[in-house]
């Protein structure tokens, strides 16, 4: 078959081409090193190849299987215009051709370029497969076998669809239906003017710097935030991440995987007292930053949990209690508060040592014993004494005057009660059954009474003496002699504690 490269002009085309195509290729290698495939980019170049059929006054070769197959490659060269829109160009070369008859077919060589915009069904930043039409203008110079040379203007139209493999390369397969201003390039002039069908396939690259304001590896175009400091990562929108959704970015977060507070720069705060749980010593009551976050109602330096007095502000070495005497027993562990005591008497005083508290102690000024009250027991001595000389005082008859015989007795038995100052005396006042029982009961009372006048003039506390009028209900004989009523007409003690 004839060549059709022997025309210089074509040739020349031919060769810069093929310099073209491998320059292209070559590029193409090296951008899969230099590009992040996951940066979006405005600009994008291609290789192309497919088969162009005829359709004019010799016959319809569109989609017709019966025709020859007339290849054609190219580059092509697109540019971002908006999320729906490109603008594309490309030049291919290649071959034209019709057969039917020896009569009636041609074949010609033809470089084309066409520039056109692209519009999307969908959007391109969000989307793998984009179907589009496209339209536009061109030229193309043609020369060949039956072939009148020259250069056609062209209306360029068609539809395609293009897949994102990934952020760098792209597949895509258009058609595009090319009506051309001429009608003897297929050496026939009748009413149709040449149109031509060209099916291509191209693997396409995209290239160019992304404007990335901050840095953060998203670029401008699709970072909802592009002011992101220095250093912060990022999510896919080009945000700050907040793993937790606390609020706070996980480059000021503490705790990025656990929801916290501002206060607690994003870590857990249960009680919400400003202090971390996990520095906090008491993380479900609030607390102070003083105290690493335990409670101290008093405010005295020492927490809740070890505040003896957490009511009362108090002193740490008194573990927050305070000692008001200043014995060294805090105030809710002294008996005494207000009064120095010891250790042993739980803080009161006892100033007789005898193991009874003064408060307690019915003898504070003398030592005695736990069991009669802090007051000395007795002597033997002295309960022969009471028991055998001053029981009892007797009286005349009918009268209630005590006779001075008994002044001894009495004054002993005011010394032996003050002596033993926790002993109680009662005073027992009976009479003989000389007269009615009426005025013996007032007798005898007065007879007690006037013992109880004696004793308390000698400095026997009244409260520690009671009376009592018998009258002659209880004598000490029978009344049936003088000397016997006697012995009725008496007053007799009991000492008791």
């Amino acid at each position: 078959m004839k060549s059709y490269l022997c025309n210089p002009s074509l040739k020349i085309i031919a060769t810069i081409m093929k310099k073209l195509l491998l320059n292209v290729l070559v590029f193409s290698l090296l951008c899969l090193n230099s590009f992040a495939q996951t940066v979006e980019r405005a600009n994008s170049i291609g290789l192309l190849g497919g088969v162009s059929q005829y359709n004019g006054d010799l016959g319809q070769g569109f989609y017709g299987s019966d025709q020859a197959t007339y290849a054609h490659i190219g580059i092509s060269y697109s540019r971002y215009i908006t999320s729906k829109a490109d603008f594309s160009t490309n030049v291919t070369y290649g071959s034209l051709g019709y057969i039917e008859s020896a009569n009636k077919r041609f074949r010609a060589e033809q470089i084309q370029w066409n520039a056109h915009v692209r519009l999307y069904a969908f959007n391109q930043d969000t989307h793998k497969f984009l179907p589009y039409l496209h339209g536009g203008i061109g030229f193309q110079y043609l020369q060949g076998e039956r072939t009148p040379e020259g250069t056609d203007f062209l209306v360029p139209f068609g539809m395609g669809i293009r897949y994102k493999i990934n952020e760098l390369f792209n597949v895509q397969l258009q058609e595009t239906f090319m009506y051309t201003d001429h009608d003897t390039r297929d050496y026939e002039a009748r009413s149709n003017n040449d149109s031509y069908l060209m099916h291509s396939l191209s693997l396409t690259m995209n290239f160019g710097k992304v404007k990335d304001a901050d840095n953060d590896g998203v670029p401008d175009k699709k970072d909802k935030c592009p002011n992101t400091p220095a250093g912060v990562k990022v999510d896919m929108n080009g945000c700050p991440l907040d793993r937790d959704g606390d609020g706070i970015l996980d480059a000021d977060d503490k705790c990025p995987d656990v929801k916290g507070t501002i206060a607690t720069k994003g870590c857990p705060d249960q009680d919400n007292d400003g202090i971390a749980d996990a520095d906090d010593k008491c993380p479900e009551v609030a607390g102070t930053l003083e105290l690493q976050g335990c409670p101290d109602r008093d405010g005295d330096g020492v927490t809740d949990a070890e505040d003896k007095c957490p009511d009362v502000k108090g002193v740490k070495e008194l573990l927050g209690c305070i000692d008001t005497d200043g014995d060294g027993i805090i105030d809710p562990s002294d008996n005494c508060p207000t009064v120095p005591g010891s250790i042993k008497m739980s803080g009161c005083p006892d100033k007789d040592g005898d193991g009874v508290a003064d408060q307690d102690d019915n003898c504070p000024e003398v030592a005695g014993s736990i069991s009669n009250k802090g007051c000395p027991e007795l002597t033997e001595a002295d309960i022969k004494l009471f028991n055998k000389t001053i029981k009892i005082v007797y009286f005349e008859t009918g009268k209630d005057i005590i006779r001075k015989s008994y002044n001894g007795n009495l004054d002993k038995l005011a010394m032996l009660l003050k002596k033993n100052s926790n002993y109680r005396i009662v005073i027992d006042g009976n009479t003989d059954n000389v007269g009615d029982a009426t005025n013996n009961a007032t007798l005898s009372q007065k007879r007690a009474e006037a013992v109880k006048a004696y004793l308390a003039a000698k400095g026997v506390e009244l409260s520690r003496m009671n009376t009592i009028g018998n009258g002659d209900s209880k004598p000490a004989a029978p009344n049936t002699t003088e000397s016997k009523k006697a012995k009725n007409r008496r007053v007799e003690f009991n000492l008791a504690k």
